[in-house]
């Protein structure tokens, strides 16, 4: 969980790097289909980890071409809207989400767990982190 907490990318092996953060958001998206664990991870303050970890991508320069970022958003996405079914996860999602972003992922549905649902969403966000 540390990795996710305070994700701090290597200097080399960014690809996996990525991919190991990839693994750790579908562990805890077939985590969240719980309603207990939901709400552990949200009350652990995991929306503003999660969002930390989504605009990662900004901070990481290298020079290898990396595929597997849109995965990591879509993954990340489907933990948060997992996450979405709590009153307080949805609050916060509310604020944090631009509206035309917020509006996809309420589309999306409840415990939807196909990545390809995720992204447009993923690929609307990063067109905003990139600019």
């Amino acid at each position: 969980m540390a990795a996710i907490t305070n994700p701090k990318p290597p200097g080399k092996a960014i690809g996996d790097w990525v991919a190991m953060l990839t693994g750790l958001t579908a562990l805890l998206a077939q985590l969240a289909h719980t309603s207990g664990n939901q709400q552990m991870m949200t009350n652990a303050n995991g929306v503003y980890i999660l969002g930390k970890l989504l605009a990662i991508r900004k901070f990481v320069t290298t020079d290898e071409p990396i595929d597997s970022w849109h995965l990591l958003q879509c993954s990340i996405f489907r933990v948060l809207r997992l996450m979405y079914t709590l009153d307080r996860a949805r609050q916060l999602l509310k604020k944090v989400l631009p509206t035309e972003i917020f509006e996809k992922f309420v589309d999306v549905g409840n415990y939807n767990s196909i990545l390809t649902d995720y992204d447009e969403i993923a690929s609307m966000y990063d067109g905003l982190i990139v600019s």
